[in-house]
């Protein structure tokens, strides 16, 4: 009887088979995690056209006025209490702007960016009750108008609404630009020409752009370090990929760099995204 030889693989051909799996892998891998980020980017960029859509039926509303970042009612007490534990900046009556336009947009999950890390709306802390609103998305603090308590700004005030910035991707529920350029020099100072009586950097809010995108953990101490900027610009960025979501004052929504979004003050002064009045801005 003739002996039959069964075919089997060698040691170095399996070998080889596992080394090319691998390599696929390696190659396959992060295309697969950039499309699952694209598709998270899309989802966010979605929900920011929701929010445009609800900006314009607000200010249809109410006269042409935009929202604030948020607004204080005694009468209103949007589902937080002040616990025990609760001794100052309690915010049981505190209304943010996410909830000012929710009667627009019907759902909350749009205040939720798929991409951010523990994002959440609506956070009760048993500290300050109700706060913060979304840690999603934040408004651009030049559009609130600090001459009347509780009221955006009127849109006749807005010079370009379609080049103006209204609501972004961030960490907090408002942002602002830096004033720093990338040495760490403070080039503009936060009062806008058309807001002489309102300085957001000595008001305490000298490094707001540490929230916008994916946010950053640097110190602010460090943050005007070129280091520390640079740190801080790299954690930012980790959310889709290097992009930020925007929706703008006339209601469209739009993709824009994040480091284009973070100095565009410094580096456009006269015309920045940020500035509702295109007029530049104080020297410091």
């Amino acid at each position: 009887m003739r002996n039959v030889r069964q075919s089997a693989f060698t040691l170095i051909e399996l070998l080889v088979v596992i080394a090319i799996i691998a390599i696929l892998a390696a190659i396959l891998f992060p295309v697969f995690a950039q499309a699952r980020e694209k598709a998270r980017s899309i989802s966010c960029l979605s929900n920011t056209k929701q929010m445009g859509l609800a900006l314009k039926m607000y200010i249809q509303d109410y006269d042409e006025v935009y929202f604030p970042y948020r607004w204080k009612d005694d009468n209103v007490n949007d589902g937080a209490t002040n616990f025990p534990g609760c001794v100052t900046e309690c915010y049981p009556h505190h209304h943010f702007w996410n909830q000012i336009i929710e009667p627009y947009t019907k759902n909350y999950q749009f205040f939720v960016c798929p991409s951010a890390k523990n994002g959440a709306v609506n956070k009760v802390s048993a500290t300050k009750g109700l706060y913060g609103g979304t840690n999603s998305y934040g408004m651009n603090h030049f559009m609130n108008n600090t001459n009347s308590v509780n009221k955006g700004m009127a849109e006749a005030a807005i010079a370009e609404p379609s080049n103006t910035l209204m609501i972004l991707d961030t960490n907090y529920y408002h942002a602002g630009p830096s004033f720093y350029d990338r040495t760490g020099v403070k080039t503009v100072s936060g009062k806008l020409l058309g807001y002489p009586d309102y300085d957001w950097s000595s008001n305490g809010y000298d490094h707001e752009w540490r929230w916008i995108g994916a946010g950053c953990d640097v110190s602010f101490e460090a943050a005007s370090t070129v280091d520390g900027m640079k740190a801080c610009l790299t954690q930012e960025k980790s959310r889709h990929s290097g992009l930020v979501n925007i929706v703008w004052a006339d209601g469209h929504a739009k993709t824009m760099n994040t480091e284009k979004v973070v100095y565009d003050l410094v580096d456009n002064p006269t015309k920045s995204i940020w500035d509702p009045y295109k007029q530049g801005t104080f020297a410091p």
